[in-house]
Formats: structure tokens, sequence, C-alpha cells
């Protein structure tokens, strides 16, 4: 019975993620300066692009020991995992095979959608111009349509061609939004597409299957450190895998790197980098900042027998928490990264200098295969009710403590500027909050990156 009362009150993630299933509004904003602090990254010379389906050609048969590896080590290692189908398991090919079948066989085996773009590409930070670099469409980067493109537009994209010169530095914080442009996009059972139902994740874990961008947040949230009477009555939230694809994506960039393909090693490590930071918003990281489970119990038990305000009224202040967050933090940035441009001698942001800071490294252990759940995670857990209680401090209270409020994309647009009108020291003390959070940022980004070049 309490099992059935409280699947109720976990559906407030489907509402949660009734808007693009993204963390860090635009990863690159944090790491360009967390990954440029990185000597092995920032110092390194220029590589060359290259082809995916010549690194995939180049390299068949060591791709195969790898996801078998990474086959074996889920089954053994996630609880709740869904194994890889074995028809989807990665051969080397045949004789002749075109480059479309390649590359649609290994994207089968990394079970993402087919659809992915995989243009050769730089995004930029806000205000830069592509220069000796041909601007590429954001529809160019993304499997979302124009209607469904989003925030995509607002961002700069300059084409790299094969063979050409690239920074690593360029490589990996440009590859660390790729996930959120469509990878995880309808990959379940009940999803409303032709591979979903073949790759075996069973329905989605929760939310509406009919929302595509709702489909993604399984693989970019993870519920580690939970009460276990929240496991115990609602074991679904269990059914999550950013582990999964940030150490997949590890293993392949040490693999690539390691055979001489350093292109496809930046961007593997770019693709993991998207989760590993993902993992640094506390929104992802736990069910419901700010509420215990002895108080969702209540809420949703007094909803099943008719009184449902206070369990919609927490729901939809968790998803406007959420939202308002995101945006201020990349409204913040935006303005932070024009302004270097206009004035260089000013001082730094403060948030994007907090994910540099290299002197907090020390004191963080090597990132090895338990990092992800039981140092990063588990951080960004005991963070959450730290960033609630200053998004309900210093934020309008309209945006945050008016279940009847609900964001509209145009009302979006406005945080920054609400905050900024809010108070006087608002936008400091939100900084302040942030800070907190970039800082780890910064840090976990290194430490995954820095174990993917110990090689």
């Amino acid at each position: 019975m309490i099992r059935k009362y409280f699947i109720a009150a976990l559906l407030c993630i489907a509402i949660v993620w009734n808007g693009p299933a993204f963390a860090w509004s635009e990863h690159a904003l944090g790491a360009y300066p967390a990954l440029g602090a990185l000597p092995e990254i920032a110092d390194a010379g220029d590589i060359r692009v290259e082809r995916f389906e010549d690194f995939l050609r180049a390299e068949q048969a060591g791709l195969v020991e790898v996801l078998k590896e990474q086959e074996q080590w889920a089954r053994e290692n996630m609880s709740a995992y869904a194994p890889l189908p074995a028809e989807f398991e990665f051969q080397v090919g045949p004789d002749g095979e075109s480059d479309a079948d390649l590359r649609q066989r290994f994207l089968q085996a990394l079970r993402v959608h087919p659809g992915v773009r995989l243009e050769y590409y730089v995004q930029l930070l806000p205000g830069r111009k592509c220069v000796n670099r041909p601007r590429l469409s954001h529809l160019k980067v993304s499997v979302f349509s124009e209607a469904n493109s989003g925030s995509l537009a607002r961002l700069r994209f300059c084409a790299l061609r094969p063979g050409g010169a690239v920074s690593p530095l360029e490589v990996a914080a440009t590859a660390i939004d790729e996930p959120d442009f469509g990878h995880d996009i309808n990959l379940w059972e009940d999803s409303p597409s032709e591979f979903g139902p073949t790759f075996n994740f069973g329905n989605l874990s929760f939310g509406d299957p009919k929302l595509y961008y709702a489909t993604q947040a399984p693989f970019h949230m993870g519920f580690y450190h939970e009460s276990w009477l929240l496991y115990a009555v609602a074991g679904f939230i269990k059914r999550t895998y950013p582990d999964y694809r940030t150490r997949l994506y590890e293993r392949l960039a040490r693999y690539a790197f390691e055979t001489g393909h350093d292109y496809w090693g930046y961007r593997f490590m770019g693709w993991g980098l998207h989760y590993v930071t993902d993992l640094t918003q506390p929104y992802h990281a736990t069910v419901v900042p700010g509420l215990s489970t002895a108080y969702m119990l209540w809420i949703n038990f007094i909803a099943t027998i008719g009184f449902t305000e206070a369990k919609d009224d927490a729901i939809q202040l968790v998803s406007n928490r959420h939202t308002a967050l995101e945006e201020f933090q990349m409204q913040m940035m935006h303005r932070a990264y024009r302004k270097e441009l206009e004035d260089p001698e000013a001082a730094p942001n403060p948030v994007i200098a907090a994910a540099t800071r290299t002197e907090l490294d020390a004191a963080t252990p090597p990132y090895d295969d338990d990092y992800f759940r039981d140092v990063l995670s588990a951080e960004s857990h005991a963070q959450a009710d730290m960033i609630d209680e200053a998004l309900s401090a210093y934020m309008p209270p309209e945006f945050v403590n008016d279940p009847d409020y609900r964001f509209s994309a145009g009302q979006r647009g406005e945080v920054y500027n609400e905050v900024a009108k809010n108070r006087k020291d608002a936008v400091e003390k939100m900084n302040k909050a942030l800070i907190q959070l970039f800082e780890r940022f910064g840090v976990h980004s290194r430490a995954y990156a820095r174990s993917i070049l110990a090689r």
C-alpha cells in the first residue's frame, strides 16, 4: 500500500522534466575554464580532425574488446542494468562494409539515438566569432528539428574539416554539450521510435515517454544517495544510466589515445564529461531537494485520500527552482563572457574563476570506477539543500516560492534581470552559491580528464 502512495511522489520527476532535460545550461560555459586550467590539455599542441568512420575502420578489433569489457563491467556492477541485446554486440565487419553500415553498428552497440549528428565543429563561447572557419547551422549538430531546437539557435558553431587542425581544448569543451543534442532521446521500450524498443532498456524509468526531451532524463540524472525507504518503495529510481555512459566514454577515450587517435580521444572524453558535470548539479543527484522522505510520504498519503494541494505545490516549486537555477546560471555566464570581451581588464567573473581553481584538485581522490557514485554524486547530493535554500532566499519570490507560478519560455529569459531587481545583493548571493558548485564542476572535470590522459 505504501508503494502505491509513494509512486505519486516520484512522478514529480516527470513534471520537473517537462522541459529540455539539461543540467547546467550549456556545459561548455564551464568546460572551457575548467579544462583550460589543466596543463595536459591547455598546453597540448593542435591535433588533426579525424573522420569517425576512419577511426572505426582502423580499430574495429580493439573496439570489440573495449565494448565487451564495458558490457561485462556494467552487468557485474550496476544492479538495475539492462544488458545489451546480443544482436547489437559490436563485431569486426565484413570486407567492403560501407561507412554508413559501420557507423550504424557502432552507434547501436553504444545504444544511442541512431540519428546522432557527428559533424566536425567547435562550439564558441558567447560573443566569439568564427575566424577562418565557416559558420555551421545549429540544425547540423543535433537530432532536433527547428521547432524543437530551443536554445540551440542562440549558440555559435564553426565547421571543421577532416584533416584540419584544432586544439584539444576546443574538441573536449565542444563535445561536452553533444549528449544534450539528442544522444539519449527516445531509447525506451515505450518511446515513440522504431529503435527504442530494440535496445532492451525497458519502459522509461520515470517521466512521460511522449515528451521526447523527458526521455533522456534517466541517462542524465542519478539518485545514488537517497534513503533506504525511498529505494524500498520506489525502486525504479535506481534505473538510471549516467554512470554507464561515463565509464563507457572513459574507456573509449582511453583506447583512442592509446592507439593514436587523439581527436576521438578528446571527443569521447567530452561526451563522458557531460555526465560527470550533469551530476555536479544537485537537482540531478537528489529526487526532491528540500523535502525529506518522511514529508514526501506524508503529502502523498494525504493526496491519496483527496487532499492533493500539498503534493502539487511541492512538485511545482521543485520544478520552478530547478528551472530558475539553470536559467540564472546560463544568463549570468553569458553576460560575463561578453563583458570579458568588452573589458579585458575587468575582474574575472567569480563563478567562472571558481571552475579554474586547481589548488582544490589535490584534496580530491583520483578518478576510478567508484568515484562517480561515491565521491561526485555523494557530494552533489549533500549540496542539494544548500542550493535549494539559496534559491528560496535570493530569487524573486514568485519564481521559487509561489506554486501558482509556472515558467514559460519567454519568462525564462528574464531570470537574471529579475534577480538583480529583487534585492541589492541577490546576484552576489546567488553567485556565492554557484561558486561552490562550479569549484566542484572544475575539480571533477579535471579528475576525469586526468584519469583518461594518464595512459
